[in-house]
């Protein structure tokens, strides 16, 4: 049995949105505005996941980005990448390159591989821990990666895994799995996050979550509900977590509207970014783009009024 350093991560570590040019070149000079701006908000940390598309970028492509976002970075500022792989030896090799390119601790879930057994799991996470010289946080996102990680592993990989640092939990039943997980996790001394965009934060909060990895546009908020519950007033934290609640709520629909509404919302609050997709990719409907325009009248009012009173 073992226990962990606390994890080394700050607030709120935002999930940047990959930004392409119309030929589909990652746009680095738009990641940088981009992590510019997290900067400004508030941003302790950042991250690279799922809605960055790292699985849709080639090696080198996603080592070069994460370059990009280390050289904006002040120097002790944790860099969080999402390494995912079907194979023990093609995640150490990756983990290896986007490590030496400046990653700081890397989000990890388990092979794509049918019928994989709990112990195969845990083999995979040692296996790593014994190689790679970073902290680890595992990802439980069956609807994205298609492999769950049982409860049982989950406490498992905390005690025993010492590079394990965190689990961030995304499944369509997180939430009770929070409050099974809380308790193991907290005395293992294991960071349990919130996924999904953080549109549950609230409730992951009261549930013992450490914190979240939501989307880049509305991170300033996130940061503003974090620092509230931590100061000890979850009233004010909930009323602005729910005054922004239908903004939120786009998380639910999908990666694909996610990451559009990400982009269109961050063009609303100032940062240039293109809203191309790395092709092939699926059309974004119609019904979505005009949500998110409402999305985005309704967050610009927000942010008028919140001005106005201060």
């Amino acid at each position: 049995m073992s226990t962990h350093s606390p994890a080394p991560l700050r607030g709120i570590p935002p999930v940047l949105v990959t930004p392409y040019t119309a030929a589909g070149d990652i746009d680095h000079a738009g990641v940088k505005r981009q992590v510019n701006w997290l900067l400004e908000q508030g941003a302790q940390a950042v991250a690279l996941g799922l809605a960055s598309d790292v699985t849709r970028l080639t090696a080198k492509e996603l080592a070069g980005l994460v370059e990009t976002v280390k050289h904006q970075l002040p120097q002790a500022t944790p860099l969080i990448c999402a390494c995912t792989g079907a194979s023990t030896r093609v995640v150490v090799d990756l983990g290896t390159r986007l490590a030496a390119a400046g990653a700081t601790i890397l989000m990890v879930s388990p092979p794509k591989v049918p019928g994989l057994t709990a112990e195969a799991v845990l083999g995979f996470y040692r296996d790593l821990a014994g190689v790679l010289e970073v902290g680890i946080i595992v990802q439980d996102a069956p609807q994205e990666t298609g492999v769950s990680v049982s409860d049982d592993t989950i406490s498992r990989l905390a005690m025993e895994v010492q590079q394990v640092i965190g689990v961030k939990l995304e499944s369509p039943d997180a939430l009770e799995r929070m409050a099974r997980l809380s308790v193991p996790l907290r005395e293992a001394g294991v960071l349990m996050l919130g996924g999904a965009g953080g549109a549950d934060y609230l409730l992951e909060l009261e549930l013992g979550a450490g914190g979240t990895l939501p989307g880049p546009a509305l991170a300033d908020v996130f940061i503003r509900i974090d620092s509230l519950w931590r100061a000890g007033d979850p009233e004010a934290a909930a009323a602005l977590f729910y005054r922004y609640g239908p903004a939120l709520e786009i998380a639910r629909r999908g990666m694909v509207p996610f990451v559009y509404a990400q982009k269109r919302l961050l063009q609303t609050r100032g940062v240039a970014t293109g809203l191309h997709a790395r092709q092939p990719a699926a059309a974004v409907p119609p019904w979505i783009e005009e949500h998110v325009e409402t999305i985005c009248t309704r967050v610009a009012g927000l942010e008028a009024t919140e001005t106005k009173g201060r």
